[in-house]
């Protein structure tokens, strides 16, 4: 004869492990999330994901960047992009990346190569990167 756990056991067991296994591995330092949450932002843009993407955007530039997104369409599309430079401007609070950024729009197949400047912050209250200001160039 086997005993079977409730559900609301279950849920109280799994948030247990949850909270524990967070206490183990401490609080994040900004130095420790920044590449993790760079490297996040690009690859939910090369893949097309763009509302996961505005979701590391300061809420200011994320109603810009998803207008800007909206008049381009449906069928705009990120091929390929490269960080080119990463610049402390302030210890584990802000940096500037330069990134190159190829795409196209459908049904035309021009590619379309830009330069943006995204400036990333430390957000104390969430403890997360955000992108405070993005600038084409």
């Amino acid at each position: 004869m086997s005993r079977r756990l409730p559900a609301s056991s279950i849920r109280l067991l799994l948030a247990s492990a949850t909270l524990w296994l967070q206490a183990c591995a401490g609080a994040q330092s900004p130095s420790d999330t920044f590449q993790r949450d760079l490297d996040a932002y690009h690859a939910h843009l090369r893949w097309g994901r763009f509302d996961e993407a505005a979701n590391y955007l300061a809420e200011d530039e994320r109603e810009e960047f998803l207008g800007e997104l909206e008049q381009r369409g449906e069928g705009y599309q990120i091929t390929d992009f490269e960080v080119k430079s990463v610049t402390v401007t302030e210890p584990n609070k802000e940096a500037q990346v330069v990134v190159w950024i190829q795409s196209y729009r459908l049904p035309s197949t021009t590619m379309r190569a830009e330069t943006t400047v995204e400036t990333w912050t430390w957000n104390d209250q969430f403890h997360t990167w955000q992108i405070t200001d993005l600038e084409k160039r």
